[in-house]
């Protein structure tokens, strides 16, 4: 593993149904996104420290278990919760609504909102940087951007170890943040990401209607 080096990777943000982010802190105690998967090969399910900014995926099918297990290792009460049918820590019910598209992004975060199932958008690809180090290896990473909506009947007080703040705060405390968040809510990333999460604040809640 040490002389691999990773091309792509998938970078998620997970927002709140009423747009707020949902951070966690990483080893170096700076407020952060979930981990960063990075497409590579793994010989086994290794053991995972959760507070690891990144983890390897063998394809692309992965990417919803290990959203899974991220979220499971943080619920308060695993075992009860899962038996609970727990929606987050259930693969089968992360939900993808393909790729975010500016004719009908509008009916696309509606629909996002509706849901009684956590879903997510593709935001962003190609993108590249070389500024992240993996195993001491400096890398061009190409990076598909994901944004990750929670259902309004979400009980993120099952959670453990995260916290939900408005973007608007993360960019007042800019030192506290980790590279991963900086690129999202900066720039050309950052005003996709208003965007949406204005559109989210803007379109009537309507957790009621179901799928």
């Amino acid at each position: 593993m040490e002389n691999e080096i990773f091309t792509k990777s998938l970078l998620t943000f997970v927002f709140t149904n009423d747009g707020k982010m949902l951070v966690r802190k990483n080893k170096e105690e700076k407020l952060d996104t979930i981990p960063q998967f990075f497409y590579g090969y793994r010989k086994k399910m290794d053991a995972t420290d959760f507070k690891d900014s990144i983890w390897v995926i063998n394809h692309a099918d992965e990417y919803k278990e290990r959203i899974s297990t991220f979220f499971t290792y943080h619920l308060r009460n695993r075992k009860k919760a899962i038996l609970d049918g727990f929606f987050i820590a259930n693969a089968n019910h992360l939900l993808d609504v393909g790729e975010l598209h500016g004719k009908i992004v509008n009916y696309q975060i509606e629909e996002m909102k509706k849901l009684s199932q956590p879903s997510f958008i593709r935001v962003n690809d190609e993108y590249y940087d070389g500024g992240i180090n993996q195993f001491n290896q400096q890398i061009i990473n190409q990076i598909e951007t994901r944004y990750i909506v929670l259902p309004s009947d979400e009980n993120l007080e099952e959670f453990k170890d995260l916290e939900i703040i408005e973007v608007d705060e993360l960019r007042r405390n800019f030192g506290l943040i980790s590279s991963r968040i900086a690129l999202g809510i900066t720039g050309s990333d950052g005003e996709i990401m208003d965007n949406f999460i204005n559109k989210l604040k803007s379109l009537e809640n309507s957790s009621s209607i179901r799928r």
